[in-house]
C-alpha cells in the first residue's frame, strides 16, 4: 500500500505541473496577442499623426487607385510641398505601413522629393517599385537590398552617394536620364532583366562608377550615357552590352574593362564596322589588359568578321609594345607588326619581298653585269636576265642558276656589295614569310 500511494502522488504531481505549465502558456500567449494588437494599434496612430499632408495624400491615392503613376507636381505645383520622409518611403516600399493594403503589386511615384538619408540596406522590397523624376538629395543606400520585381528612376537626380552594392532585383532596373552627382556603386548587383542606363549622366570626377562583378542576365543599355569621371566595368557579366554615343572620359585609362564578359556588344547602331571600330578605338582607351582585345577578337570571329578580329589582335600587341615591352622585346615586337602584322598579315613581307626583287631588276642592270668566269670557246651562250637573276640572289637555299654564273662588274663597287644586302633581305623576310603562313607566328 505504501508503493501505491507513493505513485498516486507521483501522478498527480506530474498532472498538477503540467497543467499549470499549461495556464502558464496560454497567459503568455495571449499577453502577446494583446501586446502585439496594441503594438500595431498605436503604431498606426502614431504613424497617422506623424506623415505629413502630402504622404497622407499618397497613400490616399495607392489605396484607392488602379496601379497608375501618383504624379505629386500634379496634386502639388510648389516643389516645396512634393517632400516625402526617407522613413516613410522606406516603410511604403518594404510593406512595413500596415495601415494600408496596396490594390496592386507596384508603388509607382513621380515628382517627389526626398532630402533625407534613404536606407534600404538589406531590405525586401515585394513590389515593383518606381521612382520617377524624382529628388534623392541625400545618400540612396540599397546594398544588399532585394527588389521582387522592376527597379526603376528614371529621370530622377541623386545629389550624394547612390550605393546599390549587391543588390538583386527580379526584373530590369531603369535609370534612363538618371543624374548621379555623387558616387554610384553597382558592385555585385544581380540583375534579373535589362539594364537601363540611356542617357543616363555620372557627373562624379573624383569618384569611380563601379560596374565592377555586375551581372545582368539580359541586355545592359548605356546608349548616350555621359561618364565624367572613371568607369569600372572589371568582371562584370552582360547577355548584351550597348554603348552607342557614349560620352566617355577624355583621359586615356580611366575606363576599365579587365574580364567582362558579353555575348553581344555594339558601339554604333545599325553600322557593324563602324561599331567594331569604335570598340577597338575604346579598348585602346581602356586601362591595358590582354583579355579586353581577346574578348572582342573572339566576338568579331563569331559574328564572321575575320579581318576585324585580326585588327583587334594587332591593336592589343601594339598596346602591348607601347605599354608594357623594352629592349629587343620592343624591337622583336615592332618588327613582328612591320613584317607580318604579327602573323595575321603574311602579305606585308611578300609584298616587300616584291618590292625587293624588282629594285634589284632595276640594279642589275645586263650592261653592269659580267659572268663568274670567262666563257670558253665552244661553251653554250650565257644569257642574261635581270628578273632570274634578282629572285635567285634573293631567294635563300635555292640556285636558280643566274646568281652564281652572273656578278656585278668590279667597275660597280657599291652594286657589289648591295648584292649582300640583298641576299640578307631574303634570309629575313622569307623565313618570316613561311612562318607567317604555315601559323607558327600568331
Amino acid at each position: 500500500m505504501g508503493a501505491e500511494a507513493a505513485m498516486h502522488r507521483i501522478c498527480w504531481l506530474i498532472r498538477w505541473i503540467t497543467d499549470e505549465i499549461v495556464g502558464l502558456s496560454i497567459w503568455l500567449l495571449a499577453s502577446l496577442l494583446i501586446a502585439s494588437v496594441a503594438t500595431a494599434i498605436a503604431e498606426a496612430q502614431r504613424t497617422s499623426q506623424e506623415l505629413s499632408p502630402t504622404e497622407k495624400w499618397v497613400l490616399e491615392q495607392m489605396t484607392a487607385g488602379e496601379g497608375e503613376e501618383i504624379d505629386l507636381s500634379k496634386q502639388f505645383p510648389e516643389e516645396k510641398n512634393r517632400t516625402l520622409s526617407a522613413r516613410f518611403l522606406e516603410d511604403l516600399v518594404t510593406g512595413r505601413l500596415t495601415t494600408i493594403k496596396l490594390r496592386h503589386n507596384s508603388v509607382r511615384i513621380r515628382e517627389a522629393i526626398i532630402d533625407q538619408p534613404v536606407n534600404l540596406r538589406n531590405a525586401q522590397t515585394p513590389f515593383e517599385l518606381w521612382l520617377h523624376h524624382c529628388h534623392f538629395k541625400s545618400n540612396v543606400d540599397c546594398q544588399h537590398a532585394t527588389f521582387a520585381s522592376a527597379l526603376l528612376f528614371d529621370d530622377s537626380t541623386f545629389d550624394a552617394a547612390a550605393n546599390f552594392n549587391g543588390m538583386k532585383t527580379g526584373g530590369s532596373v531603369f535609370l534612363n536620364n538618371a543624374v548621379f552627382e555623387g558616387p554610384v556603386d553597382f558592385i555585385l548587383a544581380d540583375i534579373g532583366g535589362n539594364f537601363h542606363a540611356i542617357g543616363a549622366k555620372f557627373l562624379n570626377q573624383k569618384e569611380e562608377v563601379k560596374f565592377g562583378a555586375m551581372k545582368v542576365r539580359a541586355y545592359g543599355f548605356f546608349n548616350n550615357a555621359v561618364f565624367n569621371g572613371r568607369a569600372n566595368f572589371r568582371y562584370a557579366e552582360f547577355a548584351g552590352l550597348v554603348l552607342s554615343n557614349v560620352s566617355w572620359p577624355k583621359i586615356a585609362g580611366q575606363i576599365q574593362f579587365q574580364g567582362i564578359t558579353y555575348k553581344f556588344i555594339r558601339a554604333v547602331d545599325g553600322n557593324e564596322p563602324q561599331s567594331h571600330k569604335a570598340l577597338i578605338k575604346l579598348a585602346n582607351q581602356s586601362t591595358e589588359t590582354g583579355d579586353v582585345y581577346s574578348n572582342l577578337e573572339q566576338f568579331f570571329l563569331r559574328q564572321g568578321y575575320r579581318e576585324d578580329a585580326d585588327r583587334a589582335f594587332i591593336a592589343g600587341k601594339r598596346r602591348e609594345r607601347k605599354e608594357s615591352l623594352h629592349g629587343l622585346g620592343w624591337f622583336a615586337s615592332w618588327s613582328l607588326d612591320c613584317l607580318v602584322g604579327y602573323g595575321r598579315h603574311p602579305a606585308y613581307a611578300a609584298g616587300y619581298c616584291v618590292i625587293i626583287i624588282v629594285i634589284g631588276c632595276v640594279l642589275f642592270s645586263g650592261k653592269k653585269m659580267e659572268l663568274q668566269e670567262k666563257q670558253k670557246e665552244g661553251d653554250p651562250v650565257r644569257v642574261y636576265n635581270r628578273f632570274w637573276y634578282s629572285l635567285s640572289l634573293f631567294l635563300p637555299l635555292v640556285d636558280l642558276q643566274a646568281h652564281t654564273v652572273w656578278k656585278p662588274k668590279n667597275s660597280h663597287w657599291i652594286l657589289r656589295n648591295y648584292t649582300r644586302v640583298h641576299t640578307l633581305l631574303g634570309w629575313i623576310l622569307i623565313p618570316f614569310v613561311l612562318a607567317a603562313l604555315t601559323g607558327l607566328i600568331k
